[in-house]
């Protein structure tokens, strides 16, 4: 058996089903397909409906299948059971939708009873958009009125590609002058002529159901030539009479023969594949609007002969408002790299440090010498960059950092004049040093970062910043640290506590100082 209409993927089965062959495509290159148009516009993040007869489950299967080996997420994947969805399962599709707003492309691999989903999402969502890839299941009439076009304007649906015999139309109006000639030829030739007000059948142009397509010109010709390679191999040419070699030949003997034909059909060149079936193309039509009317319009192909399988329109023609985006990773900004959130499907962006650039999705910190490009994409070599002295803040600072140098300098000498003061031993002149070398360090913090950047002056900032902060503070635990201890052991003796002297202060605050270098 050849068939001309069957597209079940059931039917490439050869265990269940090794007479049969199509000249029609199976139901699998739909998917390749779709799949096909959802790499072309970038749509990652999917969603898929389909009826739960053999035409829906093995469609939606090979399109999981292909989906999986490009790396795309299908969020949710829900079956219609029967000819019409119950309340029940319209209103878990619909959750489902509502629950992942990522979603904006859904394919649809049905008939009709999808239409009961899609009228209730769009009375429970007015104002909603959404881009259908439908299957040749969908005829696609109701998609175009107004109640649905609006919420589906751009979708896709895809069609079995309607090839004719060209030559067929001349040979039909020719049988008019003949003699012998089918019975229902002249009823079929009256309906014609009075639909298309003709007097002649010549005149009139054929309707599509008189013409005859290419899958049937291909299975009456693939028996032909079958029949043709079996007759010359069975009878040489030096055989004067071999019609009893011909006698009794079965399907299986046939058989062989088929899978092995090969001519010049409608389009190019035919033959069937090891399960029987044929290349085929699709029609890919889009749902447009114009002049203020949707309709349907031929957008593109996709044939499975080429070795660039699909062609489309320009994206522009089919969204001018912009290609519809359908992501599960968002984009990210410059300096982000992308994270998977809790939710399926789902991912958020992560900032990077500011000293960082994204390399294959990943912080990459860069050396102290470099700082990311604009971008965040490479480590550029940091350019050394002088401070003008002639601004007023530096001005400011640098007088500010003078007169606290100058203050500092006169509590030093100060200190120095009246050493020998109770009320200076008292406070502890060694560790009082200590704090004012700290208070002229932090003065001269300032200096370095002016001199155009080197090695040294950069590790001398460095420096002056961890040594001033130590020296400051450091003599200030120890000095109340001595005075806490000298008090709780004048209850007890009149003995000194340990490492409360001079020399042993200014020793623990070198330790101090030497563990913050």
């Amino acid at each position: 058996m050849i068939s001309h209409y069957a597209t079940s993927d059931e039917l490439s089965d050869k265990a269940r089903f090794p007479n049969f062959l199509r000249t029609i495509p199976p139901d699998k290159l739909q998917a390749r397909a779709m799949v096909d148009i959802l790499e072309k516009f970038g749509w990652t993040c999917i969603g898929v409906l389909y009826t739960s007869d053999a035409y829906g489950i093995r469609g939606s299967q090979e399109l999981l299948k292909l989906a999986d080996e490009k790396e795309m997420c299908v969020v949710f994947s829900k079956s219609v059971t029967g000819s019409k969805p119950t309340q029940s399962e319209i209103a878990e599709l619909l959750s489902k939708i509502d629950e992942f707003e990522i979603v904006h492309v859904i394919i649809i691999f049905g008939g009709e009873e999808m239409y009961d989903i899609l009228e209730e999402l769009e009375c429970r969502k007015p104002g909603y958009r959404v881009t259908l890839i439908c299957s040749d299941g969908i005829h696609g009439r109701k998609l175009s009125e107004v109640y649905l076009g609006n919420m589906t304007k751009g979708s896709l649906r895809l069609e079995q590609h309607r090839s004719y015999v060209p030559e067929f139309q001349d040979y039909f109006k020719s049988l008019e002058a003949a003699s012998q000639v089918s019975p229902w030829y002249n009823e079929l030739k009256d309906f014609i002529m009075k639909s298309n007000e003709c007097v002649n059948l010549t005149l009139c142009s054929l309707p599509q159901y008189a013409m005859i397509e290419s899958t049937i010109y291909h299975a009456v010709y693939a028996f032909a030539y079958a029949l043709d390679d079996l007759i010359r191999q069975r009878c040489s040419s030096r055989t004067t009479d071999c019609s009893h070699r011909l006698h009794n030949i079965s399907g299986q003997d046939l058989l062989p023969y088929l899978f092995n034909v090969q001519f010049e059909g409608v389009g190019g060149p035919f033959e069937f594949d090891a399960n029987g079936n044929a290349e085929g193309a699709y029609t890919i039509k889009g749902l447009l609007e114009e002049n203020n009317k949707i309709e349907w319009q031929d957008v593109g192909l996709w044939d499975s002969h080429r070795t660039q399988k699909l062609s489309m329109v320009d994206a522009a023609i089919l969204w001018p408002d912009g290609t519809p985006q359908s992501h599960c990773k968002q984009e990210c900004l410059p300096g982000q790299i992308a994270v998977p959130l809790q939710e399926k499907c789902s991912w958020g962006c992560q900032t990077c440090y500011k000293d960082a650039i994204v390399v294959d999705n990943a912080c990459e910190q860069c050396k102290r010498t470099h700082w990311p490009s604009t971008n965040r994409s490479a480590c550029e070599p940091i350019v050394p960059a002088s401070v003008a002295t002639y601004e007023v803040i530096i001005v400011v600072i640098l007088v500010l950092c003078s007169t606290g140098i100058a203050l500092a300098g006169l509590s030093f000498a100060g200190l120095c004049y009246y050493r020998h003061h109770s009320l200076i031993k008292a406070s502890s002149r060694e560790l009082g040093t200590v704090s004012i070398v700290g208070t002229i360090s932090a003065c001269l913090v300032p200096l370095p970062l002016l001199l155009p950047p080197s090695d040294h002056t950069c590790a001398a900032a460095e420096a002056l910043v961890s040594l001033c902060f130590t020296m400051t503070y450091a003599p200030t635990l120890l000095k109340v640290n001595r005075i806490h201890r000298v008090f709780q052991a004048g209850r007890r003796s009149t003995k000194c506590p340990r490492l409360a002297r001079p020399k042993e202060q200014i020793f623990i605050a070198s330790i101090i100082v030497l563990i913050q270098i």
